[in-house]
């Protein structure tokens, strides 16, 4: 492809270059991918470019995620994934773990279909818990649950119930 095969203008490299205004801001680029000519404002932001805009505009950016999700198995595969990769927790660990819990959370006991939904109205995945010094799997906790004992380890269980006992709590450290 050339600079005159109407699509708009190239870099060095052949690839499309934003036009810019006087001061520098981009007006307007060609999307590599659906090769529409479009304004600025029809691109994502972006801190990993220089003009601060992704190079794709956000339809073909959106349709991109889309194909990603599905070819990827959708949520359920990708939560296995993460889980494997962030905490070396396998989906046989999961299930097992859930077993051992009759299928409840370690600490209040709720369901995975119990008070908290997704944004998609359902039930929401239970959490790995790990201890954060040594990495260990410990069980599997509702959202709730995992992020009050998160902040119990932040603050200190001794501050809790010293504050709690109508005392003085010493603020940790940050």
């Amino acid at each position: 492809m050339s600079e005159d095969d109407g699509l708009g203008p190239r870099d060095w490299m052949g690839r499309f270059c934003w036009i810019l205004d006087d001061d520098g801001t981009p007006v307007s680029k060609t999307c590599p991918e659906c090769l529409r000519h479009l304004p600025a404002s029809n691109y994502g932001i972006s801190r990993q470019t220089r003009s601060g805009l992704m190079s794709n505009c956000v339809e073909c950016a959106r349709a991109r995620r889309s194909r990603n999700y599905h070819a990827g198995g959708g949520t359920k595969k990708q939560r296995d994934r993460f889980r494997e990769r962030t905490y070396g927790v396998s989906p046989a660990d999961v299930a097992a773990m859930m077993k051992a819990q009759g299928g409840v959370c370690a600490l209040c006991g709720c369901e995975e279909d119990g008070h908290q939904r997704t944004r998609s109205g359902k039930p929401a995945p239970f959490h790995v818990d790990h201890c954060h010094k040594t990495g260990l799997f410990r069980g599997m906790l509702c959202q709730q649950c995992n992020t009050a004992l998160g902040r119990i380890e932040k603050v200190g269980i001794e501050n809790i119930a010293a504050y709690l006992r109508g005392g003085t709590a010493s603020i940790p450290d940050p």
